[in-house]
């Protein structure tokens, strides 16, 4: 009897402890007999307590405030594209969510504020109206009848961008004048060279920049005030225009190049001294690759390290392996992503090529006339394959039969050596054969 008396008496803690249990986790409203509860749901865990979090927890519970519900984030520092909704918890069970239409996906739809500059920052939420609001001294609610632009430095902290993780101050806005040009004036502007200036726009995509296209690269050689304008296009972003002007301003044509780098599939995704291409003239550089294999899809952009992808050229989204031996367009767009790499792919295996950029002719203000070429070694007639003419050509040029252009010349040293001689001819004639 003691021991049924023991036995009862466990059950009866082991139930009571698991109801304690259950209690302490995240419930849904349905679970209870309390009026509806709103909660805040966001893809910043760090924010709303959990990713996308759809059920009721302490952390993510609106407080009621009179009419009003109200989420308080505390104090933000600075960062764009703060995404949440609310998620409504009805006594039945039933749940149902409120955004704003903004969703570009058919999975979300969400409401969306930037933090410009740091403050408190509180959402309110009116369950009669649906209307959510975010209140806070820095905080931007991206409205499509209102268009705002600002100006900063994208390497420098010259144009007054020094605020954490911010990629624009809230003071760096832009004013637009009668003539549909927008502009802003940084006073006391200290000497510097290549201020590179970019204009961005907020918008529901996120922060959009214009750098990709024409960003304006100045040097200030005295101190000055410093007016930058941006005159946009709507029809061709491409074609919108970025400048500054001051007393002590040279708007430069060509840009400052440290060191060039051939960023991709040979080494690290970004510059290192494994891929620092050789200058072998002013604005010409170049970087050899061998060993190359039959069949493989190789990778890489042009990149001057900027502290950001600007300075960078690519293939601008060509979908065709680039030919060999063939001089082509290098397109200004900074994009980490891999479809917009200049690409291309090798006839014969083992074989190295020459890759070169040319910026003699860049234009700096239209970002034109940047050229690349992808030579193969030993293709000493530049039609992009090896044959037993190239061999006869190089043997013709060592007996001074003929004589070799310079992006002939370049492409002659076979097994890179240091030396051009007959071994290169054989070289040529051994991977003709495989």
């Amino acid at each position: 009897m003691k021991f049924k008396f023991i036995s009862i008496m466990l059950s009866v803690v082991i139930t009571f402890s698991s109801i304690i249990s259950f209690s302490s986790l995240s419930v849904f409203a349905s679970d209870t007999d309390l009026e509806t509860v709103y909660t805040v749901a966001g893809e910043n865990k760090d924010l709303f307590g959990s990713e996308w979090y759809y059920g009721i927890t302490d952390e993510n519970t609106m407080t009621k405030v009179g009419d009003l519900y109200t989420y308080d984030l505390g104090y933000l520092q600075p960062q764009d594209n703060v995404r949440f909704k609310i998620v409504e918890h009805s006594s039945d069970g039933a749940q149902r969510e409120y955004g704003d239409n903004m969703s570009h996906t058919s999975l979300l739809n969400y409401y969306c504020f930037w933090v410009g500059e740091a403050c408190n920052v509180t959402i309110t939420f009116d369950p009669d109206t649906k209307e959510m609001v975010v209140l806070g001294d820095g905080v931007r609610i991206v409205n499509d009848d209102v268009f705002r632009v600002y100006a900063y430095s994208i390497n420098s902290d010259t144009l007054n961008n020094k605020e954490p993780g911010s990629p624009y101050p809230l003071k760096n806005e832009m004013v637009k004048g009668e003539d549909g040009v927008y502009s802003i004036t940084f006073c006391d502007v200290q000497p510097e060279k290549d201020i590179k200036i970019n204009i961005i726009e907020e918008n529901y995509w996120g922060i959009v920049g214009f750098y990709g296209y024409n960003y304006c690269g100045i040097d200030v050689v005295t101190p000055c005030d410093v007016t930058v304008y941006f005159e946009p296009d709507a029809a061709r972003q491409e074609d919108s225009r970025i400048w500054a002007e001051g007393e002590g301003v040279v708007v430069r044509d060509k840009p400052l190049v440290e060191s060039m780098h051939m960023v991709g599939d040979f080494s690290d995704n970004q510059p290192t001294d494994d891929n620092k291409m050789s200058q072998i003239d002013d604005y010409v550089y170049s970087y050899r690759a061998d060993n190359l294999v039959v069949g493989t899809d190789y990778r890489f952009r042009f990149e001057s390290p900027s502290g950001s992808y600007i300075d960078s050229w690519n293939g601008n989204f060509e979908s065709e392996p680039a030919q060999l031996g063939v001089d082509k367009e290098a397109k200004v767009y900074p994009n980490q992503y891999k479809h917009s790499s200049i690409h291309f792919e090798i006839p014969i295996n083992n074989a190295s090529v020459l890759i070169s950029l040319n910026l003699t002719d860049y234009d700096y203000i239209t970002k034109e006339n940047a050229t690349y070429r992808i030579d193969l070694i030993g293709d000493i007639d530049s039609d992009g394959n090896m044959s037993i003419k190239d061999a006869t050509r190089l043997q013709k040029a060592l007996t001074d039969i003929i004589t070799l252009t310079d992006v002939q010349n370049s492409v002659t040293d076979v097994n890179n050596d240091g030396v051009v001689n007959v071994s290169d001819v054989t070289a040529i004639q051994k991977m003709i054969v495989g």
